[in-house]
C-alpha cells in the first residue's frame, strides 16, 4: 500500500504509475525511476489534475501565452548552465576530464574575436562551435587550453584531423563550396 500524496488515501501499487519517468525534455524518457519513487499521486489524482490543466488552458487563452512566455525566460535564465552541462556530459561520455563554464567560453569567443579558430571566418557568436584541438576521442581533455571557437563547416571537416595538419589542408577551403 502507498500514500498519495494529492488526496491523502492509502492505494494498491497499482494504482499509481509505473514508476517510469516521462520526460522527453530532460533526455528521461522511459528510465527507471528511483527505487522508492512509484509517483507521488495516484492514477486518478493524475487524471484529474491534468483534466482540469487541459480545460484552464483551453477557456484562458492569456493563460497559455503567459506559460509560454515564462518557459521562455526560464529557458534564457538557464541557458548557460544547461549548455556548460552538456558540454560536460558529452565530454565525461568520451571518457574525458576537465570541465568549460560558460563565462570561460564567452572569454575564448572574445579572445578570438567571434571568429572561427581554423578559417578566421567572422560569425555570430551563436554560429560558432565548440571544437577540442586535441579531440575527445583522442585523449584530448575538455578543458580551455585544449578548446576553441570554429565553425560548424570547420568542426565538422576537422572531425580526427591533426590540429597541426588541418590548416595547412582545408582551412579556406569550404568558403568555396
Amino acid at each position: 500500500m502507498l500514500l498519495c500524496r494529492r488526496c491523502n488515501s492509502e492505494k494498491l501499487e497499482t494504482d499509481f504509475d509505473d514508476g517510469r519517468y516521462r520526460s522527453q525534455a530532460r533526455g528521461l524518457r522511459n528510465r527507471p525511476a528511483p527505487r522508492n519513487f512509484r509517483g507521488s499521486w495516484c492514477k486518478a489524482c493524475k487524471s484529474e489534475y491534468d483534466k482540469a490543466r487541459q480545460t484552464k488552458l483551453k477557456q484562458n487563452p492569456e493563460y497559455v501565452e503567459k506559460e509560454k512566455a515564462r518557459k521562455t525566460q526560464d529557458y534564457l535564465d538557464n541557458f548557460p548552465r544547461h549548455w556548460a552541462s552538456r558540454q560536460a556530459s558529452r565530454a565525461k561520455k568520451a571518457g574525458s576530464s576537465g570541465y568549460v563554464s560558460w563565462e570561460e567560453w564567452q572569454e575564448l569567443l572574445k579572445e578570438h574575436d567571434n571568429k572561427c579558430h581554423w578559417c578566421s571566418c567572422g560569425l555570430h557568436a551563436s554560429f560558432l562551435t565548440l571544437d577540442h584541438v586535441t579531440p575527445l576521442a583522442q585523449a584530448g581533455t575538455h578543458e580551455r587550453s585544449n578548446v576553441v571557437p570554429a565553425c560548424a563547416n570547420c568542426n565538422h571537416k576537422r572531425k580526427w584531423e591533426d590540429s597541426v595538419k588541418y590548416p595547412e589542408l582545408y582551412a579556406g577551403k569550404h568558403n568555396a563550396d
